[in-house]
């Protein structure tokens, strides 16, 4: 008993409408390009990280994208995530695992007798596609598996735990047009839109009702100018930014009882609009959320230098509800095509959380790499410095 209570707490955060949902593990985005620019970029296509965001923006055409980043987070637990994504004409896809194996842990019988020992696991399988139905128009489609045993096999009250299992669907879509300003400027303007882990509800027990995947609602602005000055072919200089909003898609119905009513994806998407009321669990009483006050804003602006060296930062707020979600971030890319190499550093911009260490108030390093596929030498500024 006091194995699965000390697992399952591993999960709990203090952000409050996630901590109503399961497999919290796979609901922040880990790419740390996205974190950086405050997870804003929700409208642009080819970056490694989409599939996290919008299924509508994986694929880059003409290389095979490779990446991988490891995160630890409190109590030594780390998180790994590494995927591969291309694009060959109108279609792009990616796959991707995200891998959180825990300490082993001694399991005990309800007698109190030792019964051998279990090591938790959860692991998050995507498979993303994206489909230009036109130059402007980008749709995508993603699928995901979701592994989460944290303690099978140990009995509590005569229900026995089992390994959590749950499919989800992400869907997205991306709009772009792009104009010349001046003759010296080309601008390219986007409007993106998605929604991440529609699934059903996860179980730990035969007899329990489950609970809701962290499904997610984001939409989002962007705009990338890039001047047509160059130096041995480089770009001097390009800046992107974005402004975007998300929610975490909740529906709860508190019974008189006491208990609690959870939804399937099909209500809950319907529901999640709606006031939301959070209950305190000390007192009982209920504090009331309109939808406004539901979201997190999020913010981000990038300045790239030759194409290969960038600097970011980033900004977003989840109000009173989410503070937890409330960060500050900035970043700096280094890419030289065949390896590139992604630092960020996070904070939360909240007192009740400045002091605390966090898997998303830190800093980390990733480190991505592109292999040509075309059989042409890839524009890298390695190439100026070996010819």
């Amino acid at each position: 008993m006091i194995t699965v209570v000390l697992v399952t707490g591993i999960q709990i955060k203090s952000l409050a409408q996630s901590s109503v949902t399961g497999v919290p593990f796979i609901e922040n985005t880990l790419d740390v390009r996205l974190k950086s620019l405050g997870n804003s970029f929700i409208s642009f296509k080819g970056i490694s990280g989409m599939h996290q965001v919008n299924p509508a923006g994986v694929g880059k055409k003409g290389d095979l994208n490779l990446y991988f980043t490891s995160r630890e987070s409190f109590s030594d637990i780390r998180f790994y995530d590494f995927g591969a994504s291309f694009k060959k004409e109108k279609l792009g896809w990616s796959v991707s695992s995200r891998i959180v194996p825990y300490p082993r842990q001694n399991s005990t019988s309800e007698g109190g007798e030792q019964s051998g020992s279990h090591k938790p696991l959860e692991f998050y399988q995507n498979a993303s596609v994206s489909y230009e139905l036109s130059k402007k128009w980008s749709i995508g489609f993603g699928l995901n598996y979701i592994h989460s045993d944290l303690a099978s096999g140990a009995i509590v009250s005569e229900e026995e735990f089992k390994t959590g299992r749950a499919l989800s669907a992400d869907i997205g879509t991306i709009y772009n047009t792009s104009f010349s300003v001046a003759d010296s400027w080309l601008i390219q303007t986007g409007f993106g839109i998605s929604i991440t882990d529609f699934g059903n509800l996860i179980k730990y027990t035969d007899n329990a009702e489950g609970d809701p995947l962290p499904m997610k609602f984001r939409t989002g602005l962007g705009l990338e100018a890039v001047y047509s000055g160059d130096w041995n072919g480089f770009k001097w200089i390009g800046m992107s930014s974005a402004v975007s909003l998300s929610k975490l898609l909740v529906a709860l119905e508190y019974e008189e009882n006491g208990s609690v009513k959870r939804f399937g994806p099909f209500q809950t998407i319907v529901k999640a609009w709606d006031v939301y009321k959070e209950q305190n669990p000390n007192n009982g009483e209920f504090t009331e959320y309109s939808l406004s006050e539901q979201f997190i804003y999020h913010a981000g602006v990038e300045l790239t230098f030759f194409e290969s060296f960038s600097f970011r930062m980033g900004y977003q707020n989840g109000q009173e509800l989410n503070d937890f979600e409330s960060l500050s971030s900035w970043g700096i890319g280094i890419d030289l095509y065949y390896l590139a190499l992604d630092y960020m550093n996070s904070s939360h911009t909240s007192e009740d959380y400045k002091d605390q260490e966090t898997l998303i108030g830190a800093e980390y390093l990733q480190l991505k790499g592109r292999i040509p596929l075309d059989g042409k030498s890839p524009k890298s500024l390695l190439r100026l410095l070996f010819d």
